[in-house]
Parts: structure tokens; sequence; C-alpha cells
């Protein structure tokens, strides 16, 4: 409801807020999954419930503020999605995805998968079922809203000596190149990761 998200924020905080998460997914959450599960992690596996999601949602403001953000992260944030799988996928969802198209390149486009109500075995493919919201299937606690993940099991400390593994102009994955780690051996509090690629992409 953009009127109601108007009347207490402002579009460009509501940007500025995507911008943030994906700053955090970059700066915290991937090293520290690649510390956690000692394999190195660079993408991400989004599930989408489009539940309720019409034609509607896509006009006026909420289409032109849609794709403003969807522009900003295909321009600075590429490479990050590993995959996205969209589920209680509407009849017309297929419509809703086409308009939205022309912004995303065709690698990311292939990345994204759309199914109904019966998705769980299609998420158990990628993710693990404790890692898997109850409402969604699995047997986590934890909802999106907690925010919950190996960045927020560490110790303050813990989490400051592997961001200061990254140096300003860096690419996001060096901090975990094996010059970066080479450098870091001798740091007791970061994890050695087994550079294997990430841990659900199929692609």
């Amino acid at each position: 409801d953009y009127g109601r998200l108007m009347a207490v924020t402002t579009e460009e905080r509501v940007i500025q807020l995507f911008i943030q998460e994906y700053e955090k997914f970059i700066r915290q959450k991937l090293p520290a999954c690649s510390a956690h599960f000692r394999r190195f992690t660079e993408k991400s596996v989004t599930v989408m419930d489009m539940a309720g999601v019409g034609l509607k949602h896509t006009r006026g403001n909420n289409g032109r503020i849609t794709k403003k953000i969807l522009s900003i992260a295909q321009d600075n944030y590429p490479e990050l999605m590993g995959r996205t799988i969209i589920i209680n996928a509407p009849s017309v969802m297929k419509v809703i995805f086409n308009l939205f198209t022309p912004i995303l390149g065709a690698r990311t486009v292939a990345k994204v998968e759309m199914h109904g109500k019966h998705c769980l075995p299609k998420l158990l493919q990628y993710v693990e079922p404790d890692q898997l919201p109850k409402d969604l299937g699995g047997t986590s606690e934890y909802t999106l809203l907690d925010d919950y993940g190996p960045w927020s099991e560490m110790a303050p400390e813990e989490m400051q000596t592997i961001m200061e593994t990254w140096e300003p102009g860096q690419d996001y994955v060096s901090p975990f190149s094996p010059e970066a780690l080479a450098r870091h051996a001798g740091t007791p509090s970061l994890v050695h990761p087994v550079l294997d690629g990430p841990r659900f992409e199929k692609s």
C-alpha cells in the first residue's frame, strides 16, 4: 500500500533501506557465512512469497519504485543472486514478471523460478530444512523478520576481525581470496573457509 507507506516514510528512505541491506549482505553476511560454513559463499538464495499480489501492485507508484530498486540492484549488485524462488505465484505472475524483465539481464532472469503452493520439494533442493522458517515448511523457529544467521551468532570482536579484511575499493570476494586468507591465517577468530563455491548454488 504505497499511500500508507508514504505516510510514515519517504521513497528515498525506502530505497536507502534496500541499499543498506545489500551492503550489509556483502560486508557482514557473506563473510560470516563463509567463515561459519568453512566454504566460500558469494551468492544468495532468495524466497519471495507472492500470495495476494496482483497486477494492481505493478501500476503507478508501486511499479515505479519497484523498477527503481531493481535498476539499482542490477547496476550495482548484479552477481549476488544465486537463485530466486517465487512461491505462491498467482496466475498472473508471469505477466507481472514480464513487466520487469527489461530491467533485468538475461542471466538474472534465468535464475528465477516460479512455483505455486506446493513448493517445498523445490525449496529443499537449495535450502536445508533447518534454514527454512516453519511457515515455509522448514523447521527453523526464526522468521524472516528475525534476520537470524551466522552473522548474529558471532561475537562482535569476531565479526570485526572478519570485516577488517575488507579494504576500500576491493571487490567483495577478495577478502576470502587465497592471498587474503594467507595474510590472516594466524588470526584465531577468522575461521578458514574452503573455497569450493556457494553452498546452495546450482547454476
